[in-house]
């Protein structure tokens, strides 16, 4: 047998959940990664530049245009960032499906709590 064959034979193998929740985990990580660049770094680059913008704005050397573009980015940076919690909220939902049972998330949990 060749590689492919036994690559494939072994893929056949595996139950079809063990496949899914690996990939669900990962697609779960992607998220949290996205969602850690997303506020880390570009949604306050684009606040900061939003800034900038505004401040030329005032002044007389920036354009309403520049000021227009510099908000469509922030936006657009804000909802990518808030899609991506969705996602990662999709993923842990199909992953507590798979093991049976409610889990914790650091994202997630800490906007769901309500104060008692």
């Amino acid at each position: 047998m060749d590689d492919e064959t036994s690559s494939m034979a072994a893929a056949c193998s595996v139950a079809p959940w063990e496949r899914l929740s690996d990939e669900a985990l990962y697609k779960y990580r992607d998220a949290g990664r996205k969602i850690n660049l997303y506020k880390d770094t570009l949604v306050p680059k684009a606040e900061q530049s939003l800034g900038v913008t505004m401040e030329g704005f005032m002044t007389g050397s920036g354009t309403s245009l520049d000021l227009i573009d510099a908000e469509q980015t922030l936006l657009e940076l804000q909802l990518a960032y808030y899609r991506a919690l969705t996602d990662q909220a999709l993923r842990l939902a199909e992953i507590e499906t798979l093991v049976g049972r409610e889990l914790p998330c650091e994202f997630h949990g800490s906007l769901l709590k309500q104060d008692k």
